[in-house]
């Protein structure tokens, strides 16, 4: 067709890839799918553009265009990038090295970072977490408090990384391990981690917090007028 042969995606070497065209099963009559006869590089940007002699349905005048109609950014290959949470102290951390000293918030969000989106389908029954984020309880899945959402309504965003939270609470001061087999975990393409997990970070101490129950005591002769507190790691 005329829009297969005037339109065609290019890469930033100006390598030009042919395209395919076909109409959606719904959507606007005048809305045209597009994709590429050949695999698009990883990670790259890419350019869709039309080159003069496109015809429209309503006419026979060829089109004298030649430009670029938009641009976007390929996914890398499907990698396992860290993790990434918060100290205790409030500063992001971006851990992809297992010698790193610094240590979570066990309060705080413990992200699974990866170059392309996940969901939780993919890691609730292939990711290992040692020690065991059950606690040793069997009547609760702690994933089910985790929602995620497809990721591939919008534009990818070269550097860009796709997190999973880690569910319920992690221990404070305890080293956590996690594990997986390379083929278990795909991403939305279905692509697998060419590399298993063997990740390992730690948490810190909680917070030094108070909590006052009561905001108000009432002072009375004889009776207990004692406001209680509840403390984590003062003295």
């Amino acid at each position: 067709s005329s829009v297969e042969k005037r339109l065609r995606f290019s890469d930033a070497q100006d390598n030009h890839y042919e395209v395919s065209a076909r109409k959606p099963k719904e959507g606007y009559p005048n809305q045209l799918l597009i994709e590429s006869n050949d695999p698009l590089p990883l990670d790259s940007k890419i350019r869709l553009e039309i080159t003069p002699g496109l015809i429209s349905e309503n006419g026979d005048a060829p089109g004298i265009e030649q430009r670029s109609v938009v641009e976007f950014a390929t996914f890398p290959e499907f990698e396992f990038l860290g993790i990434g949470c918060t100290t205790i102290h409030s500063q992001q951390l971006l851990l992809n090295d297992e010698s790193a000293l610094d240590r979570c918030d066990p309060l705080g969000p413990v992200n699974l970072r990866f170059s392309a989106p996940v969901l939780k389908e993919a890691l609730k029954d292939n990711l290992i977490v040692t020690p065991d984020l059950k606690n040793e309880r069997t009547d609760f899945d702690p994933w089910d408090g985790v929602y995620t959402y497809s990721e591939l309504r919008s534009p990818h965003e070269m550097g860009r990384s796709y997190e999973v939270q880690l569910p319920s609470v992690l221990k404070a001061t305890q080293h956590y391990s996690l594990s997986s087999k390379s083929f278990q975990i795909t991403d939305e393409f279905g692509r697998q981690l060419s590399i298993p997990i063997e990740f390992s970070f730690d948490t810190d101490n909680r917070h030094p917090l108070y909590h006052l129950d009561y905001q108000l005591s009432v002072l009375e002769k004889g009776g207990d007028s004692e406001l209680p507190i509840i403390v984590t790691n003062l003295e």
